[in-house]
């Protein structure tokens, strides 16, 4: 494999790019998670937080990491759909829960 040096920084600067997005978006919605407390409740909320995202990060790598050799990277695309549906659902749910009624409060049925 022949890697020549100018390629390199490239290479490097779009990975560190797209980490920056990342941590730009994780940061946002940090913001936003906490912005939807009271002060007193901001660091058990942070911590919950945490617990949720990165615990789910470490469980999608292990699970992933015994599909990938058993059954192939297929399955591992095809299993990781199943949490963005679920999510994309419970968006609209809740998307659906704030869009006001005929008379203009938002609708707390269903």
């Amino acid at each position: 494999m022949d890697v020549t040096p100018d390629l390199l920084p490239e290479k490097t600067q779009r990975g560190n790019i797209w980490r920056l997005a990342i941590a730009q978006a994780l940061a946002g919605a940090n913001a936003v998670v906490l912005e939807s407390h009271r002060p007193e409740e901001k660091t058990r909320v942070q911590s919950f937080n945490d617990f949720i995202v990165f615990g789910l990060m470490a469980l999608g790598s292990f699970s992933s990491g015994g599909l990938l050799p058993a059954y192939g990277w297929n399955t591992v695309l095809w299993v990781s759909f199943v949490p963005l549906v679920l999510a994309v659902v419970a968006l609209a749910l809740a998307a659906r829960r704030q869009m006001p009624d005929a008379a203009g409060t938002p609708s707390t049925n269903g």
